[in-house]
């Protein structure tokens, strides 16, 4: 929503049993907070039992957005299976594209379950961080390796020795 509509429905969705506004921006910078897990600012606050939505709901979240950065390592395998990439995990793959792509007939273990693609999705990814990012290179993100086809390691997650 824009800030204006959310400004127009603010008092009904204060009001609102059915309804909560979540904060949410895309992490463009590897310094900046992660909101994916959709607990930083609520309207109407958030209940105590409250659960982040699945790391797999929240991996789409943020590619449609457009983050360019990981939290984890753990979250990168993820992503990884969902988008039907290799990743630097052992695996035996029968088969995989010159993108890093997993076809259908070479998938093993979870990617056979979790990645819907029957086509290498990198390429239309690629478009639309472009699109995205109006010109300003994003090739050294965490997004931008992924994109280009290039492994990402344990180190790149651990910036406090950077």
């Amino acid at each position: 929503m824009s800030p204006f509509e959310v400004n127009m429905l603010l008092q009904e969705i204060r009001q609102s049993k059915c309804v909560r506004l979540h904060m949410y921006a895309p992490r463009t910078t590897q310094a900046m907070k992660a909101f994916d897990d959709l607990t930083f600012y609520c309207v109407p606050p958030l209940s105590p039992g409250y659960e982040s939505p699945p790391l797999d709901m929240r991996c789409q979240l943020n590619i449609w957005a457009g983050q360019l950065y990981l939290d984890r390592y753990e979250t990168y395998l993820r992503l990884c299976l969902l988008l039907g990439i290799s990743s630097p995990e052992p695996t035996e793959y029968t088969s995989v594209q010159s993108d890093r792509f997993v076809p259908k007939e070479g998938r093993i273990e979870e990617m056979v379950d979790l990645c819907l693609f029957d086509e290498s999705p990198l390429t239309l990814l690629n478009m639309l961080f472009g699109l995205r990012r109006k010109g300003m290179g994003y090739q050294q993100t965490h997004m931008g390796k992924i994109l280009h086809a290039r492994l990402l390691l344990q180190e790149d997650f651990d910036v406090e020795d950077k």
